[in-house]
């Protein structure tokens, strides 16, 4: 027997799995009648012949299950397809096949819609239909491997992309996302901190010298603007990737702190570095703070990423690739803070792990309209 990872996260999954397989395997309920799998089938087989978007709970107590009519798939199909049960998404059914009441509820929360149907499925068998099959719930225990519960849910998960589109959403947060005001404005000092700024590092500035002070500091970031940075790539890509998309939270063998931390569907794995080139406000905001140039970047921050890789397979993980990304505040159109990488400056032990070293190109923010 292979040796299991107790760590995983994927252990959590195995045991949900083998829970719902051994519950379906060893409760002599009703789900192992051959009314109640009839019953499934049918609900199947219109899930099957229907163009289902939406989601609706099917209802009938265990009592009607165990006595419900013969020859019914028609009847069932022809209530299905009824004005009421296509506007209606939750309807309760008696052993006919008649509608006993129905209801038009609007279930927003995935994990609040799994845990009503739970809970109803205390008292009646709950068959949820929709484009991913039929799931059911019975006794207070859910059956099936659908995920999603409500058509928010799947909308929202349908609408991400998978990590094979992580170039095309890094050039879209590039091209549009960091040319948003609500989006750049957060990364720089204010105006309105860049005049105490002046008139603390000033003598009775004159109101030339406010606004000279604020053309030349137009570009100055906020303290610490790798966290800042960090957390807008992060959630960027959150909100639009199939992917588990962590942030400071994987750490390695070495206690050192992944910036960001992806795993995909596959179970694959991929890391961006983040870094940033531009001056920054001291942290007592009474004086203009750490200046980092390209020559910070190249070569260090590619050998530290390529080094992070190593770690990663060494520490056998299934690592793909590995990104340095470079937020680019400095006022001038410089070029590419690694525009050129020599490879004379990798050790030996880091050449045969350089080809899974990507780098971005710089993402430049400009504080276009300064708050």
């Amino acid at each position: 027997m292979g040796e299991f990872n107790f760590k995983e996260e994927s252990f959590k999954q195995f045991l949900k799995e083998k829970e719902s397989q051994i519950y379906i395997r060893t409760k002599n309920g009703i789900q192992e009648t051959d009314k109640f799998k009839n019953l499934h089938r049918s609900l199947v087989s219109y899930q099957n012949d229907r163009p289902l978007k939406d989601f609706t709970a099917f209802l009938i107590s265990y009592e009607e299950v165990e006595n419900i009519i013969e020859n019914y798939t028609d009847k069932l199909f022809s209530i299905l397809d009824s004005d009421t049960c296509v506007i209606n998404n939750h309807l309760l059914f008696d052993r006919s096949f008649d509608l006993v009441d129905h209801e038009r509820r609007e279930m927003k929360d995935n994990n609040e819609a799994r845990r009503y149907y739970l809970e109803l499925s205390k008292e009646f068998c709950v068959f949820l239909i929709s484009s991913q099959g039929v799931h059911y719930f019975i006794h207070g225990k859910d059956i099936g491997a659908t995920i999603f519960f409500t058509s928010d849910a799947l909308n929202s998960y349908n609408g991400l992309r998978d990590i094979t589109k992580i170039l095309e959403l890094f050039e879209e947060y590039r091209s549009q996302h960091l040319k948003d005001r609500d989006t750049y404005t957060k990364f720089f000092v204010s105006n309105s901190s860049k005049r105490s700024l002046c008139k603390h590092l000033k003598n009775d500035p004159t109101q030339d010298d406010y606004k000279q002070f604020l053309k030349d500091h137009t570009q100055l970031l906020e303290n610490k603007p790798e966290d800042r940075f960090r957390e807008d790539l992060r959630m960027f890509l959150k909100r639009n990737l199939k992917a588990n998309v962590l942030s400071k939270e994987y750490i390695m063998e070495n206690f050192k702190r992944l910036d960001i931390f992806i795993n995909d569907d596959f179970g694959e794995l991929y890391l961006i570095e983040v870094k940033w080139v531009g001056i920054s406000i001291h942290p007592l905001g009474q004086k203009v703070g750490t200046s980092y140039t390209s020559d910070d970047i190249n070569p260090n921050a590619v050998l530290q990423s390529v080094d992070y890789i190593r770690q990663l397979y060494q520490e056998n993980k299934n690592i793909k690739l590995g990104y340095l990304a470079v937020f680019d505040a400095r006022p001038n159109n410089s070029v590419d803070t690694v525009e050129s990488f020599d490879e004379t400056n990798l050790d030996e032990s880091l050449k045969k792990y350089y080809p899974k070293f990507k780098k971005i190109k710089d993402f430049k923010i400009l504080n276009s309209h300064p708050n």
